[in-house]
């Protein structure tokens, strides 16, 4: 009886397991081959991010000269504006004197 069983049981489970194993290395190959490509993928979003990094830190730096150049361009620019008001005030001192001289021209001309 117990070799009846023995040769049921071999006959009946055994190919099934071996079936079972042949699908299990399959899919031990199959996790094998997607972890190596969950790994580069990993590896390649390491490689964008510091990329990222690079490019944000050239910005940064970018960014940085711009505050400089408007900085210094501002300081120009309210510095020509300080010129332009004093040469308006030297220039309109200087149209007035003018036309106090030729309304004391004038004056002279008409009493003539």
């Amino acid at each position: 009886m117990k070799d009846e069983l023995r040769e049921i049981f071999q006959t009946l489970f055994i190919p099934e397991l071996e079936k079972i194993q042949i699908d299990i290395s399959g899919l031990k190959a199959t996790m094998t081959q997607m972890s190596e490509r969950i790994s580069d993928i990993n590896q390649h979003i390491i490689r964008l991010d510091t990329r990222l990094d690079e490019t944000n830190q050239r910005i940064d730096e970018t960014n940085q000269r711009i505050d400089i150049l408007e900085q210094k361009l501002s300081a120009r620019i309210d510095e020509t504006n300080q010129r332009i008001d004093i040469l308006e005030q030297k220039l309109s001192a200087r149209i007035d004197e003018t036309n106090q001289r030729i309304d004391i021209l004038e004056q002279k001309l008409s009493l003539m």
